[in-house]
């Protein structure tokens, strides 16, 4: 049975959900990295509104494992809409872009060296030009991308504080990233969804069961709602209003 607070994080989440969807699909002129963030930052927000959407699929089996670990990747998206909306420059676009492209490269020549490359030899010159070719040395650390984000957001989202205090990108790392990490990656605290002692000396392992405890929905939705909150102040869509009158109509 679901419990009130459940259903209120449900319509939340649904509402919010409901709202960005009214602004898609959308369509760009992009001529360069000059003016590719209304493009990424849009397509960013899209991906954030399918993650979210997974999580709360999984509040009605309240799957907490796997809602935590798709947590993470709502909450990077959210740090690089951030930090990229808040100096949406050629440069630092490069330097997003590269990052990736280098990281292609990398899979690639790593699977070259087991006889199973995914890009064509052709396919693989043409990204080491465009990696020659753009600005930047590699990503910050992501901790480092929430505190640049904090720096230009703070008091400028509702809600949003500075790098100090939870409420922020920075403070998000730390009460959701970090702490959700043992169910990301395969250890003893992530187990302990699925195994416990049931006698001394004997130890049960079982399929993840219904958490009891609150889970990690609501805070989604809160991510979430962050994010919305910047492309309200960065695009102009959704209306800031919509966003709050949403958590005012279902607060918790």
């Amino acid at each position: 049975m679901t419990s009130a607070r459940d259903r209120t994080i449900q319509a939340r989440g649904e509402e919010l959900l409901d709202l960005a969807a009214q602004h898609f699909p959308q369509e760009f002129g992009v001529t360069g990295n000059s003016n590719a963030f209304p493009l990424i930052g849009t397509a960013l927000v899209s991906r954030m509104t399918g993650t979210l959407r997974s999580i709360l699929a999984l509040q009605g089996e309240e799957r907490e494992a796997d809602a935590a670990t798709l947590l993470r990747s709502l909450y990077e998206h959210a740090v690089h809409l951030g930090w990229l909306a808040a100096d949406p420059s050629a440069e630092r676009i490069q330097e997003w872009k590269k990052d990736d492209l280098e990281s292609r490269l990398k899979a690639d020549a790593d699977l070259r060296d087991r006889g199973q490359p995914i890009l064509t030899d052709e396919e693989r010159s043409a990204l080491e030009q465009q990696v020659a070719g753009l600005h930047g040395g590699g990503l910050a650390p992501l901790t480092n991308l929430a505190i640049a984000a904090d720096k230009r957001w703070e008091g400028a989202l509702p809600g949003m504080g500075a790098h100090g205090e939870v409420k922020s990108f920075r403070g998000f790392y730390a009460l959701v990233y970090r702490s959700s990490s043992g169910f990301a990656h395969p250890t003893y605290r992530g187990l302990n969804a699925v195994a416990a002692e049931v006698a001394p000396g004997r130890q049960q392992v079982w399929l993840e069961e219904r958490y009891e405890g609150t889970g990690p929905y609501g805070m989604a939705t809160l991510i979430f709602g962050f994010g919305l909150y910047l492309a309200s102040t960065v695009f102009g869509w959704p209306d800031a209003l919509e966003i709050g009158t949403i958590f005012e109509k279902h607060p918790g």
